[in-house]
């Protein structure tokens, strides 16, 4: 026999998992965004050193 009986926590890892999917496609386009997080322009366009 087939055990058919809806599992809680297969549901739940299922939607962990497709939100995980998702961050990690979103990851590339959110780059500028956290590269700059907190910075001014000014600061931005200032040379560091090294």
């Amino acid at each position: 026999m087939v055990d058919t009986k809806f599992k809680f926590n297969e549901f739940v890892d299922g939607i962990a998992g497709a939100c995980l999917i998702s961050a990690a496609l979103l990851t590339p386009f959110l780059m500028d965004w956290r590269t700059r997080w907190g910075a001014t322009d000014a600061e931005v366009n200032l040379s560091l050193p090294g």
